[in-house]
């Protein structure tokens, strides 16, 4: 089977839609002139400025069935100088990333993971900046890097889209600026008057998110500005990065083989958790019935899940007289949602409830979905993260060659 992870970190979260930033198609409806003019303004005073200095909140919120909220923020601070040196830290949860754009190299560096990627990789300036970070960031990055460079991208989705204004109380001494057009709406913050510098974008990406899951109720990313320095002043170093002692190269994930889960070969953690038709799941007995057992952690949001769960069930039941289980470990949702999601879809499924998240720590499933494989030995033959286009004739070998 096709494996569908990559490097730690660059995928933040695997959500039903991660959209990207694109020129908007036209929009009916009469654009404000005044309104682009203002946000190409903003775009343009920041780009003849010698160098800036800012600080970043970027912040991702899911609302799914039944009013589920996920949440993610990331902190950071973004360095400009001249038109083609940066430095942007990003730092989240468990990791941080820092990247240097200096007028000779380029560099992206894990701290934690002490890794480096190299310039012949990330391109100019531009273009490294929309590679961090990824997952539901990814389409804002895009945005951000475009607003930045006055990038022909920004300048087209502008004429494109419907552009209106709103001016804000006095108290806020701020307007907001909506583009919307092509399924995306982003709103810019302004100052009303004096420094032309933005204050906070949001894209609003709830009805993209929709054609992946039409119960998701909303999906925002917001960018907080805050800290500006429009006159900084950096050391000879500051772009410049040395590689530190011991880290090592990797590649983005398009250019490298997905790393093999350090569970494959080993014996099945064990967990108890309690089944949603009630009873429990005890996997430490369970492996001594000498069954193939599949574990696919889920969640009703997840779109990709939708697409895999009704192909995992249709290849288990070929091999049910063969001794293979399927065990849809839910993450963290309650059984209304749960409820839910199974007279929704249809699905004929064993659902496990893993409220604590027990199980799928034990497993690192961070992404979802992930699948686990373990053999009628105990051993875990194989994990996946995602769902490949061959899933099900791939899935069909595995459980072939495991029950022989």
């Amino acid at each position: 089977m096709k494996r569908f992870s990559i490097v730690p970190f660059l995928c933040l979260l695997s959500l039903a839609v991660t959209p990207g930033y694109a020129p908007a198609d036209a929009v009916d409806g009469a654009a404000t002139p005044d309104a682009a003019a203002r946000l190409l303004e903003s775009a343009q005073y920041l780009n003849e400025l010698p160098g800036f200095s800012v600080g970043l909140a970027m912040t991702f919120d899911l609302t799914g069935p039944g009013g589920q909220n996920e949440s993610l923020t990331l902190n950071g601070t973004l360095d400009f100088e001249g038109d083609k040196q940066a430095r942007f830290t990003v730092v989240a949860p468990d990791e941080s990333m820092e990247l240097y754009v200096s007028t000779e190299t380029t560099f992206l560096f894990l701290k934690e993971m002490n890794q480096y990627m190299d310039g012949a990789i990330l391109g100019s300036r531009e273009k490294a900046l929309t590679a961090i970070p990824a997952g539901p960031f990814r389409g804002a990055q895009k945005l951000l890097s475009d607003y930045l460079h006055m990038a022909p991208d920004f300048k087209k989705t502008l004429d494109a889209s419907e552009v209106s204004v709103t001016t804000g109380a006095p108290a806020t001494g701020l307007d907001t600026i909506r583009v919307e057009g092509d399924g995306i709406a982003t709103e810019f913050q302004l100052p009303s008057e004096g420094n032309p510098t933005v204050k906070q974008f949001m894209l609003d990406l709830t009805e993209l998110a929709k054609q992946g899951n039409a119960e998701i109720q909303r999906a925002h990313v917001t960018y907080a500005f805050s800290d500006w320095n429009v006159a900084p002043e950096f050391s000879a170093d500051h772009f410049s990065f040395a590689i530190p002692e011991g880290a090592t190269p990797f590649e983005p994930p398009s250019r490298q083989q997905p790393p093999e889960s350090p569970l494959v070969g080993k014996p099945a953690p064990d967990f108890t958790i309690p089944l949603f038709a009630g009873g429990n799941l005890d996997l430490a007995a369970l492996k001594k019935e000498e069954k193939v057992i599949i574990l696919d952690f889920w969640a009703s949001w997840c779109g990709p899940c939708r697409v895999g769960l009704p192909i995992l069930t249709k290849v288990v039941d070929k091999y049910k007289e063969k001794g293979v289980v399927l065990y849809g470990v839910n993450a963290g949702e309650d059984e209304a949602t749960v409820q839910a999601f199974l007279e929704q879809t249809d699905i004929d499924l064993t659902v496990a409830m893993d409220p604590k998240r027990v199980a799928q720590r034990a497993y690192g499933a961070n992404s979802l979905p992930t699948t686990a494989i373990i053999g009628k030995d105990g051993v875990v033959r194989e994990v996946h993260i995602g769902v490949s286009p061959t899933l099900e004739q791939d899935l069909d070998k595995l459980l072939a060659e495991l029950t022989e």
